[in-house]
């Protein structure tokens, strides 16, 4: 199941001593997450004229429990594998799908990041992306897909890499999750809203994984 050179190649990177980018010395962290989409949980809601269908995963670290500490300027590379084919729907008007990871005690005020998307079928490359997110207590990247891009996509495996442009200190992440929104809005919002949006769903699997960890059970993966 992990054969693919996707994999093999991303397991070298974060085999590898951390990188040190320049004479910024801003720091790249290579991640290697996996999902099993059994554990995925969906939801079904309104916020005023929009509707939401959103789908959250929580995410398991391969190498090692997720433990890393994230400053400004650093990079994050992060190659995500699910255990089968995973199918997004489409969407009515647009698909917005995050990658979260976040921590205890968390720095107050607004983060940012800057980074792309490629999601892929085994070796296929079937969809991509750009990312510019903003969001509060975690480290959010995110991208959206507009009509007519924004039907239907299948993907086992994606890769994303983004830069921390907004960060008020350092940052200690410790869980990670992936998640999609099909939004039905009456009234597409300016680009500007969706980093809003994107909070609030990555903010949803935060408190999923917290609450279950609370209650003693098996870490929402």
């Amino acid at each position: 199941m992990f054969a693919k050179p996707l994999l093999k190649t991303s397991l070298a990177l974060a085999a590898a001593c951390t990188l040190w980018a320049g004479s910024a010395q801003a720091t790249i962290h290579n991640l290697v997450l996996f999902g099993t989409v059994a554990n995925g949980n969906f939801s079904s809601q309104d916020f005023g004229p929009t509707h939401y269908d959103q789908w959250v995963l929580s995410l398991d670290d391969l190498l090692q429990n997720l433990s890393i500490t994230v400053e400004l300027g650093d990079t994050i590379n992060a190659t995500v594998t699910l255990d089968q084919l995973f199918m997004v729907p489409g969407s009515v008007d647009v698909t917005v799908f995050g990658l979260s990871l976040g921590g205890a005690g968390f720095p107050g005020g607004n983060t940012a990041t800057n980074g792309s998307f490629d999601f892929f079928d085994g070796m296929t490359l079937v969809k991509t992306g750009s990312s510019s997110t903003g969001t509060s207590g975690q480290i959010a990247a995110g991208v959206a897909f507009f009509s007519p891009n924004n039907g239907a996509f299948s993907f086992d495996s994606f890769a994303t890499r983004f830069t921390i442009t907004e960060l008020s200190g350092p940052a200690t992440l410790e869980y990670a999750s992936i998640d999609y929104a099909l939004l039905s809005p009456i009234a597409v919002p300016e680009p500007a809203t969706w980093a809003m949006m994107i909070i609030g769903f990555g903010g949803v699997g935060a408190l999923m994984r917290r609450n279950r960890r609370d209650r003693g059970l098996t870490a929402f993966a």
